[in-house]
């Protein structure tokens, strides 16, 4: 008779050690694939939502996080995204002519090529990190972009680490 070296869960139940390796793998594989967006809380938040309502799907590993204007951005937060396990970061931003704090998407452009120039430094490469500009209305717009980015970041691999 073999034994299996089992790991003790809650309620008393035991699961394979084999196993919860298996499942810590994947959950570490899941976060390098991961897609931060960082979305102004006007129009690209409003499109984001609306692409759940014409129930336009795109990947789970995505996560929002918004932000009071895309303007407010800083190459430390979207490179703390990357120091976090992200595989890459979306901005989404008011297009210019419907920015509530007028010059919000313009500032963010700028920062947006700041740190694509550090990320390329660091090795983590320019390509990661995408801006896209988004009305309220354009819900399937943003899941395509989603899903057009993911593919992208698939064709990359993963960050070279060292």
């Amino acid at each position: 008779m073999v034994k299996r070296k089992t790991v003790r869960m809650k309620a008393g139940k035991t699961k394979p050690a084999r196993e919860k390796r298996a499942k810590s793998r994947r959950g570490k594989a899941a976060k390098a694939r991961r897609i931060v967006v960082f979305a102004c809380s006007w129009y690209p938040s409003i499109a984001a939502d609306n692409a759940g309502v014409v129930r336009q799907e795109y990947s789970a590993d995505t996560r929002i996080v918004t932000l009071d204007c895309a303007g407010r951005l800083t190459p430390s937060l979207i490179l703390d995204a990357f120091g976090a396990g992200a595989a890459a970061v979306l901005v989404a931003a008011c297009k210019p002519e419907l920015c509530h704090y007028v010059n919000g998407s313009s500032t963010c452009e700028q920062v947006i090529a700041e740190t694509r120039e550090l990320a390329e430094l660091l090795g983590i490469g320019a390509k990661r990190i995408y801006l896209e500009t988004f009305d309220g209305e354009e819900g399937e717009r943003f899941a395509d972009c989603v899903r057009e980015f993911r593919k992208e970041v698939e064709r990359l691999g993963p960050i070279a680490v060292g």
